[in-house]
């Protein structure tokens, strides 16, 4: 938790993201809330599917609920910079 942004934040090493450098990702309330309740129940990632981490998004459940939501269009990639962005921009203010 970072008492002085009122949030917790992810620290994301360089070598876990494709450009090299490292990332701080600040949670909202309900971001926090779902890492608290998986947290423990893998000792390395916060996602697991059979006791494997989840390193991958763009899969069959995620193709699934696009079709179904009508949102064939949405990658991982627009959320990434729907959400990204803003929450950036918020924490250089």
């Amino acid at each position: 938790a970072v008492p002085e942004l009122g949030t917790t934040v992810f620290m994301v090493s360089g070598s876990q993201v494709k450009n090299g450098e490292g990332r701080m990702i600040a949670l909202n309330r309900v971001a926090e809330s779902i890492v608290d309740g998986m947290r423990g129940i893998h000792p390395t990632h916060v996602f697991s599917y059979r006791g494997h981490p989840v390193t991958k998004l763009n899969n069959r459940v995620w193709k699934r609920i696009r079709v179904t939501l009508g949102l064939q269009q949405v990658r991982v990639h627009n959320m990434k910079h729907t959400c990204g962005r803003p929450l950036r921009a918020a924490a250089c203010r």
